[in-house]
């Protein structure tokens, strides 16, 4: 019988007919398709991980301690590669949605190993903790509590979201870089438009939302203090279909068709 000699060396993978650029924007697009996909294109290879992690940790969500600190062992080490790599979660992380207000430190280890955040949806008490551990040399800072210098020289732009009510801003932590970086706030619940003082801290917001439930709590009159802000450039109202009546949606139709005639 004749033996038949195969040459491995000439075994070629499909993906070697393709330009590495189409290769890893095929990847791109699988990884960007779904989660699941993703974790399977982080097997293939380490130079694939590369490919898939923005996709993977671009949001995250941390809704107790349990996912906390599954998160803080993460950006030590990246799930799905090599133990040999050097990738790093830290900097594909922009957006943090974050509702464990029983860990207070668990805000300020994000923001300070995460750099390039654009977008967090907090609880009002994790707020409030962040301002109070960035503002530059507070003398309630411990020495564990002492952040680093780099974080203070971020300039990108923040949205913030707030997932409860905020009474009042907390003006005594006016010196947090915050204040400057936020641009965009969005409030999930409001008590009543009146009570939000101090929203003049942010001194380059240029988009805010609002809910509207109804006159019964929100009166379209107040909504005229948001619009005293100089740096504001938007306001979006957000009808809650729930709360709302028809009533109530004509009454601010009305109000904002008086505001466009009037351009205040």
């Amino acid at each position: 019988m004749q033996s038949i000699h195969i040459d491995m060396a000439r075994r070629v993978s499909p993906f070697t007919r393709l330009p590495l650029e189409l290769v890893y924007c095929v990847l791109g697009l699988a990884a960007a398709a779904s989660r699941r996909s993703s974790l399977d294109i982080c097997l293939v290879a380490s130079w694939a991980c590369h490919i898939t992690l923005p996709h993977l940790f671009h949001a995250i969500v941390i809704k107790d301690k349990a996912s906390n600190s599954q998160l803080n062992k993460f950006l030590l080490h990246p799930p799905y590669s090599p133990y040999n790599s050097s990738l790093c979660v830290a900097p594909f992380i922009t957006n943090v949605w974050m509702e464990c207000i029983h860990d207070l430190d668990c805000i300020i280890r994000v923001y300070e190993s995460c750099h390039n955040i654009t977008h967090m949806a907090l609880y009002p008490t994790l707020f409030f903790w962040l301002l109070h551990l960035t503002t530059p040399n507070s003398k309630e800072h411990t020495p564990e509590m002492k952040i680093p210098g780099h974080v203070f020289d971020r300039s990108h732009d923040i949205g913030l979201a707030l997932l409860a009510p905020m009474d009042s801003w907390a003006s005594l932590f006016a010196r947090s870089p915050l204040f400057h970086r936020i641009t965009h706030i969005r409030l999930a619940t409001i008590k009543s438009y009146d009570t939000q003082q101090g929203l003049e801290l942010f001194h380059r917001l240029s988009h805010l939302c609002v809910p509207y439930q109804g006159v019964a709590r929100h009166q379209p009159i107040t909504l005229r203090g948001f619009l005293k802000l100089e740096s504001l450039q938007m306001l979006v109202i957000v009808i809650i279909k729930e709360k709302a009546r028809e009533a109530d949606r004509e009454e601010l139709e009305k109000w904002v068709k008086e505001v466009r005639k009037t351009d205040c």
